[in-house]
């Protein structure tokens, strides 16, 4: 709770002092331009000089005969590929939307499988626990919190597609990283999301509780 308000001092100093402003996005540039226009930080209305550039999604180099834990290895080479997310547990990835999704879709495609990577943040307990105690889990629905590169890389390589759910992000790397191993992504329809993934993504609706549930089943019914 005490985060925002931290920030907000650091952010109003940084605008008093710094010269030169770099962004991760030009949404990002956007949103701290509007900042400091609403809140007027020391008089000021704009950023004399704020650029941004684009992240980068190369992997270090992973030989061919890296370890692959028997665990990924099996649930990624299985008869159905899973669909794959690629984020830090805590609650602006919106993974509750995702299961509930996913909930949803094994109704009809008890086949479909779902594959969560990431490490476990803040504020998490209870997304934590309900993957991990869901009846699929272990079956259609995995957890991997500890995965090397040579592993992620595995990942990105077997799944079916990707999914992003995040409800804000600065940039969105794993869009890119996901992109780039040839994968189709389904992404959550925000402006940073559209920036990154430009006409390469199909987006989703967060309002729309079914959005993304029908861009899933769509797929899976196709050849």
């Amino acid at each position: 709770a005490k985060l925002p308000a931290m920030f907000r001092e650091w952010l109003d100093s940084a605008v008093e002092h710094a010269d030169f402003f770099m962004g991760n996005s030009e949404a990002t540039v956007r949103d701290v331009q509007q900042y400091v226009r609403q809140v007027k930080v020391h008089g000021k209305r704009t950023i004399a000089q704020i650029d941004s550039f684009c992240l980068g999604a190369d992997f270090p180099t992973v030989h061919g005969n890296a370890p692959i834990r028997k665990c990924v290895r099996s649930f990624f080479t299985g008869a159905t590929n899973p669909y794959l997310l690629v984020c830090t547990i805590e609650p602006r990835k919106n993974h509750t939307y995702l299961l509930d999704a996913f909930d949803r879709i094994w109704q009809e495609c008890p086949e479909a499988r779902l594959c969560i990577v990431g490490k476990i943040g803040w504020r998490c307990d209870q997304v934590v626990a309900r993957i991990r105690q869901h009846a699929r889990f272990g079956k259609s629905l995995m957890l991997f919190s500890d995965l090397s590169d040579a592993e992620l890389q595995f990942c990105y390589r077997n799944a079916k597609a990707f999914v992003f759910p995040s409800i804000v992000e600065g940039f969105g790397l794993p869009i890119v990283e996901a992109l780039g191993h040839g994968l189709r992504v389904f992404a959550s329809d925000t402006p940073i999301h559209r920036e990154v993934g430009k006409e390469h993504c199909q987006y989703f609706d967060l309002d729309d509780a079914n959005a993304l549930v029908r861009m899933i089943l769509k797929m899976e019914r196709e050849p």
